[in-house]
């Protein structure tokens, strides 16, 4: 009798424990159990932030494995700036450029790097959270030749 007794006992714990630890009410008697202060909760910033570091380092790693092959750019990287995923060249110019024509330059670089980017942010979920991309254009000294945004009112002109 003791035997059957112990064994009633072990299966109404199961049960119990069952019901308790593997269902739904699990769920409600955690949440409502740990207070909202306690709650691990990853900010929408930082969700972001760390979205954008990881495509940076992709992009990063690309590049490292091969340069663009226009003749122009010397070096590339791609770094997390906030909700940022800048994409840095540094370009072989010549030294007589005129301002006029790097103004050509800039309109025709941005005129086909907007819509690409953008084509590509918008497929993104990020994107309606604050993803953006930033193009800098260095010369092998360091001066910036151009450094836009690619984002949300960026793609909306278009």
């Amino acid at each position: 009798m003791k035997s059957f007794k112990f064994w009633l006992i072990c299966i109404v714990a199961f049960i119990f424990w069952k019901l308790v630890f593997s269902t739904d009410i699990a769920k409600d008697t955690l949440k409502n159990a740990v207070t909202p202060s306690h709650r691990p909760e990853i900010s929408l910033d930082v969700a972001v932030e760390e979205y954008a570091r990881v495509a940076a380092s992709g992009a990063n790693a690309q590049f490292q494995k091969s340069l663009p092959n226009d003749g122009v750019t010397k070096s590339a990287r791609a770094y997390a700036q906030g909700k940022a995923v800048v994409y840095e060249f540094v370009l072989a110019i010549r030294s007589d450029v005129t301002e006029a024509e790097l103004t050509t330059w800039r309109a025709g670089t941005r005129s086909e790097v907007v819509p690409g980017a953008c084509s590509v942010l918008r497929k993104d979920e990020f994107f309606k959270k604050g993803l953006h991309f930033r193009y800098r254009y260095l010369e092998r000294s360091g001066q910036v030749l151009d450094d836009f945004l690619v984002n949300r009112p960026a793609c909306e002109a278009l």
